[in-house]
């Protein structure tokens, strides 16, 4: 299976099942594969386009861990101190976890949940890693 034909698979999933489109071993959504869209109209990349996939790419077990490898690299530099909050936040705003929070950055500070989700992030990240 293509991403091209992940992309279809969930988005067709979604309509029927209400939100429940998680696909592969590490249970992807369609907004961490692929981004979203804000409010403004900004396409938020997701982990295909920060790895510059092709659509074509078949989306094979190396592929996945390509992908959750790219996850976990976001949270060993957080704790290595290579980046800081503001720049883990931005990385990942294409990820499923910072859905429902708002789409302005800015905003998402102000949010009690952030430091929760993130927190909640790391700790699952350390322990695949």
């Amino acid at each position: 299976m293509t991403l091209t034909e992940v992309q279809a698979f969930q988005a067709a999933r979604d309509k029927i099942n209400n939100g429940s489109s998680a696909v592969g071993k590490y249970q992807f959504m369609p907004s961490t594969l692929f981004g979203r869209t804000d409010k403004k109209g900004n396409h938020i990349p997701g982990l295909v386009d920060q790895l510059g996939l092709s659509m074509d790419t078949k989306f094979t077990g190396p592929i996945q861990e390509q992908l959750q490898e790219l996850l976990i690299s976001y949270h060993n530099a957080y704790e290595q101190g290579q980046i800081n909050k503001d720049e883990l936040v931005s990385l990942m705003q294409g990820i499923n976890i910072m859905e429902g929070l708002g789409d302005d950055v800015d905003s998402l500070y102000r949010k009690e949940q952030l430091n929760t989700i993130l927190n909640a992030a790391i700790s699952a990240a350390s322990m695949l890693a």
